[in-house]
C-alpha cells in the first residue's frame, strides 16, 4: 500500500480518524494547538513530546509509519502471504505476537529517546 500522506502532522490527523476521536481531542492529547496543523504549519516539524504523548496514549500506532509514512510488515500480513489460517498458529502464535508487541514497545521507546536527544542537540547547537 502506498501512503500518499507525506507529513507527520497529516498522519497524526489520520490516527485521530482511525481512533474515532476529534482533531481537537487529539491536539489536546499530544499537547499541541490546532494552528500547528493548518496551512504552511503542517509542514513544520513536530516536537518529540507530542510523539511521546501520542504513542503513550495509542501504543498500537506503528511508530515507523507515524514518522516515515511507511508501514511495517505485520504478522497478520505474513499470515496472508503464507495462505494459512489464524487457527493454525494456536498459542505459539499468540505468544509470539505478544513478544513482538513488547519488542515494538521497546523500539518505540528507543526512537522516542533518540528524538528527544535530537531535540536537545538542536537547543544547544
Amino acid at each position: 500500500m502506498v501512503n500518499k500522506i507525506t507529513h507527520i502532522k497529516e498522519r497524526i490527523k489520520q490516527v485521530a480518524d482511525m481512533q474515532n476521536i476529534s482533531y481537537k481531542k487529539m491536539f489536546e492529547i499530544i499537547n499541541m494547538s490546532d494552528s500547528g496543523f493548518k496551512g504552511e504549519h503542517i509542514r513544520k516539524p513536530i516536537k518529540s513530546d507530542a510523539l511521546v504523548n501520542l504513542v503513550t496514549r495509542f501504543p498500537e500506532v506503528d511508530l515507523k509509519w507515524l514518522i516515515t509514512g511507511k508501514e511495517e510488515k505485520t504478522l497478520e500480513k505474513e499470515k496472508t502471504v503464507m495462505n494459512e489460517q489464524a487457527e493454525n498458529y494456536g498459542n505459539s502464535y499468540k505468544d509470539r505476537y505478544i513478544q513482538v508487541l513488547e519488542e515494538n514497545k521497546e523500539l518505540q521507546k528507543k526512537v522516542i529517546n533518540l528524538l528527544e536527544i535530537k531535540e536537545n542537540l538542536k537547543k544547544y547547537s
